[in-house]
């Protein structure tokens, strides 16, 4: 028995020694992801949203322009009563191990020793590690759609298909992986017989699609009933991403440079264009597996690279496909230059060595407990409330009845709901300057929000400083 598991190891060893790494990863995250407690905006609307669904809109928030599927998650975890943070959390934190683990298949698949790299260059790369700790749907869209890459390489194209719809559900522009699909699949049933083609091709495309609507059309019949218009969140996602686009404008080749200065390692993907015309190196289906990556991390960074708006975060998108492409040319150049394995593994090693500083430092970012107090108080809070923040709903059992982000829009917005709300809640760090005017400008309105909110009758319950932003809680 015993030497039937030794023999089962040695011959595994690979396998086994992958697996380790991935349980100590998984246990890193683990340990920096649940000791910051600091909520994003974007993950208090999804519990906002599925809050919302749960209580059939009593409680939460609802913002029409995001996709569904998280905020359904979290409103099945409401109802379940399962601390829907700490769930958060745990399900990004796996969805991060697991594209990692799909990494390394990836990379296999194409060239023996390629997952390896790969996975490890996906695991070094600073941003995807700080959002593998932080519960927003950046990194759970990225395992679904390596997941449906996965299936392809398999040719399980329904499945494809059905992971590509999950991953559209949770994240809009991952859906851009079908149009890599369908490029794919035209070159890789190629035929001089255009009617072999045509046929080959069509079955394909067919499957993939048929599993894509099984998910879809049921969400865009929703929003038909829901907004009189099947294609209405979407416009308005879009839109909010190209008018917020002038703030967020830092250039054509923003992520070039940014992926340069955390993760130069990632720029040996320009190398497997010529990996794939090389006769020798790869077989055919390895080709193919290498096609498709070389396709969407195309199709992705011609759409990112176009869009106005850009945030690094943004990039996560694409990353997964350079680290592995990166894990191939990494292979390719130990092979090419035998003599000189060491050394390359060394300059690999050193790069890595000064990047840890850097990956430190986006995961150890502090605890964020300064905010547990801010919470204790949220805590508390019952009723309609207006705001400039989110977090309430994750806490209270409120409901926004709307967002302010500065004093014109908070008098619109107060005059209209006083009556009838129960109270206020503004970090003066979230109230919009006007450009040029300077500090006193935000100091001014802030003192107004204040002095209108008291003159209608309503009490200061609560005040903290953190960071040198107040966060204010009103009351009638």
């Amino acid at each position: 028995m015993i030497n039937k598991i030794k023999e089962n190891i040695v011959r595994n060893v690979q396998l086994y020694a992958v697996l380790g790494v991935l349980f100590l990863y998984f246990l890193i995250l683990i340990r920096y992801s649940f000791y910051d407690v600091s909520i994003w905006w974007d993950q208090a609307v999804y519990i906002g949203m599925g809050k919302h669904i749960a209580s059939g809109g009593s409680l939460g928030m609802w913002e029409m322009f995001r996709p569904p599927l998280f905020p359904l998650f979290y409103a099945l975890l409401y109802i379940l009563n399962i601390p829907l943070v700490l769930a958060g959390k745990t399900v990004v934190v796996l969805a991060s191990v697991g594209s990692v683990w799909l990494s390394y298949l990836l990379g296999e698949k194409i060239k023996k020793g390629a997952g390896i790299f790969a996975g490890i260059f996906l695991m070094m790369t600073p941003v995807f590690l700080y959002f593998s700790k932080i519960a927003t749907t950046d990194i759970i869209s990225i395992f679904f759609v390596l997941l449906s890459v996965y299936f392809y390489s398999k040719k399980k194209y329904f499945l494809t298909g059905i992971s590509v719809a999950l991953v559209f559900l949770l994240r809009f522009p991952q859906g851009l992986i079908l149009v890599s699909f369908g490029l794919a699949v035209l070159c890789d049933t190629y035929n001089r017989n255009f009617i072999l083609w045509f046929k080959d091709a069509f079955n394909k495309i067919l499957l993939i699609g048929l599993g894509f609507i099984t998910f879809v059309v049921p969400y865009l019949l929703s929003n038909y009933l829901l907004y009189g218009d099947v294609f209405k969140p979407l416009i308005m996602a879009s839109d909010i991403v190209t008018n917020g686009g002038s703030l967020y404008d830092f250039g054509t080749f923003y992520y070039a440079k940014e992926i340069f200065k955390m993760a130069p390692f990632l720029y040996l993907s320009l190398l497997t264009p010529f990996i794939l015309f090389k006769k020798d190196y790869i077989g055919s289906i390895q080709k193919k597996n290498l096609r498709i990556l070389i396709i969407a991390v195309t199709v992705f960074m011609a759409y990112f690279f176009w869009q106005v708006h850009k945030e690094l975060r943004y990039s996560i998108a694409f990353i997964p496909y350079l680290a592995i492409l990166s894990g191939v040319s990494m292979t390719y150049l130990l092979s090419l230059f035998k003599k000189a394995k060491i050394v390359l593994l060394a300059l690999l090693f050193f790069c890595f060595l000064l990047l840890l500083p850097s990956a430190d430092l986006y995961l150890n970012d502090g605890s964020k407990s300064e905010f547990v107090p801010l919470y204790n108080s949220l805590e508390t809070l019952k009723g309609n409330y207006l705001s400039t923040t989110t977090i309430p709903v994750v806490f209270g059992q409120v409901k926004l009845l709307s967002i302010f982000e500065s004093r014109s829009s908070f008098g619109d917005v107060f005059r209209g709901h006083k009556d009838t709300v129960d109270g206020v809640i503004f970090n003066s760090c979230d109230i919009f300057c006007k450009e040029g005017r300077g500090d006193q400008f935000c100091a001014n309105d802030i003192n107004l929000i204040d002095s209108e909110i008291l003159s209608a009758s309503y009490k200061k319950v609560y005040q903290v400083e953190i960071n040198k932003c107040n966060f204010n809680i009103y009351k009638k």
